[in-house]
């Protein structure tokens, strides 16, 4: 509803005409890569029913059990003692996982470029102003060739005053 009320005024005061406004735009991207990995604790006979060979479990039982810092290998909890509930921490299973945000924000204005009556004026006329109304007016050019209109035409016969345009960022 804040945006909803933040669009309204900008409609109100652009008096409908959405090229007048503007608006605060910006994208920011992120992408993050993560990969996640699981260890757990098992008992030989998890290990032979998760890889499907009693040697295989065997081989990882001899590798965790010849680990000199003694932390690969626990009793049950519940069973302290018992060989056939001994735990193993095996490494069990890993997730590589991509995520990718975007946001929209940024500042932007919109001036008509393309209305009727400025498609007449060559293109050079066609820009946009970001300076005050007095730093924007250019002086008459005078061609040398005698005409009626003489302070209005150059020799190409194009307008030899550019009017700035205006925009919402200077001009209101």
């Amino acid at each position: 509803s804040e945006k909803l009320s933040v669009l309204q005024e900008q409609w109100l005061q652009c008096d409908g005409n959405w090229k007048k406004s503007s608006f605060y735009l910006e994208i920011k991207k992120s992408k993050a890569e993560r990969k996640r990995g699981c260890r757990m604790w098992m008992t030989r006979a998890q290990l032979i029913a998760k890889y499907g060979s009693a040697a295989l479990a065997d081989e990882i039982i001899s590798n965790k059990e010849a680990d000199p810092s003694g932390t690969q290998t626990k009793d049950h909890p519940e069973a302290p003692g018992n060989k056939e509930l001994r735990l193993y921490l095996v490494w069990d299973s890993e997730a590589e996982i991509t995520e990718e945000d975007e946001v929209l924000t940024s500042l932007m204005s919109c001036a008509d470029e393309d209305s009727d009556d400025e498609s007449s004026r060559p293109r050079a006329a066609k820009r946009r102003c970001h300076k005050p109304a007095d730093d924007n007016k250019k002086k008459k050019k005078k061609s040398k060739r005698t005409s009626s209109s003489q302070d209005d035409d150059t020799e190409d016969g194009s307008a030899s005053e550019e009017e700035p345009l205006s925009c919402n960022t200077c001009h209101k």
